[in-house]
């Protein structure tokens, strides 16, 4: 029998931010819809709904952060209609394969500030790593 956890968060009474890139993605994403899809990397130009630039991290306008940890096995899902994201973890053969038969786990944090710049430096802050060097110059100067 597999196991789902899943909990869901009301988002339809501010605007969020973060989370995917998508070849439709609309901002905040609040205004996007999307069914239960595991939270990985994919090509959004080849008709997978997450992108390849993702982060588990989510962004109010009235001062909510959740970041979700690396290790737990992501699903997510977005429906206007219920106005709810909604984060599950599971395991399943693909793409986060049980290996060890472990039981899932849906670990992640909440803060709450007064506002989103605030939520955004004291998560960022924990949980976002700064850059470690200075990218190629050639990047900027020839970027395609």
């Amino acid at each position: 029998m597999q196991q789902v956890l899943t909990d869901c968060f009301d988002v339809f009474t501010s605007h969020w931010y973060g989370c995917y890139e998508d070849h439709y993605q609309y901002s905040p994403f609040e205004r996007n819809e999307m069914n239960v899809y595991a939270y990985v990397a994919n090509d959004a130009y080849n008709g997978c709904v997450i992108g390849n630039v993702l982060e588990r991290y989510f962004v109010s306008s009235s001062g909510i952060g959740i970041y979700v940890e690396n290790d737990v096995p992501l699903y997510f899902s977005l429906n206007p209609s219920t106005k709810q994201m909604c984060l599950s973890a599971k395991y399943d053969n693909k793409p986060y394969l049980n290996i060890e038969n472990k039981l899932p786990y849906l670990k992640y944090t909440i803060c709450n500030e007064n506002d989103v710049k605030q939520t955004h430096l004291t998560m960022s802050s924990k949980y976002i790593d700064n850059p470690r060097g200075i990218p190629n110059e050639e990047l900027f100067r020839k970027p395609i």
